[in-house]
This record gives C-alpha cells, sequence and structure tokens, in this order.
C-alpha cells in the first residue's frame, strides 16, 4: 500500500467517468481494443488501491479507539 500516495474518491469518479467500460467494438482494430482495456485496468487498479488505503484507515482508526 506505501507504494502509492493518497487516491482521493473523487479521481476514482472522474476517471471512471472518463473511461467507462464500453462494448468491444469488433471494427476497431486489436491494438485499439487492447488500449482501452490497458485504460480501463488502470482505473479498476486505483479504485482496488483507493478500496484498500480505506480498509487500512478504518483499522488504524479503530486500533486508536
Amino acid at each position: 500500500m506505501n507504494e502509492y500516495p493518497h487516491i482521493e474518491e473523487e479521481l476514482i469518479t472522474a476517471l471512471q467517468k472518463k473511461f467507462q467500460i464500453n462494448d468491444a467494438h469488433l471494427t476497431a482494430s486489436e491494438w485499439d481494443r487492447a488500449y482501452l482495456a490497458g485504460q480501463r485496468s488502470v482505473v479498476q487498479l486505483l479504485s482496488i488501491v483507493r478500496q484498500q488505503q480505506e480498509q487500512q484507515n478504518q483499522r488504524a482508526t479503530q486500533k486508536r479507539i
């Protein structure tokens, strides 16, 4: 988790709007489809890291209480 800076929810929301999951267009080249899939995979990774950061923060907060 320490390898990523804190990720804000607003960033994830903006990226999800910008790089929405779309059906693959068979007329698009294989490279274009792979490029779009790569964009989505980055958004998914950041979303997962954000969730893990939140869980870690909640556990840390609970330990302090």
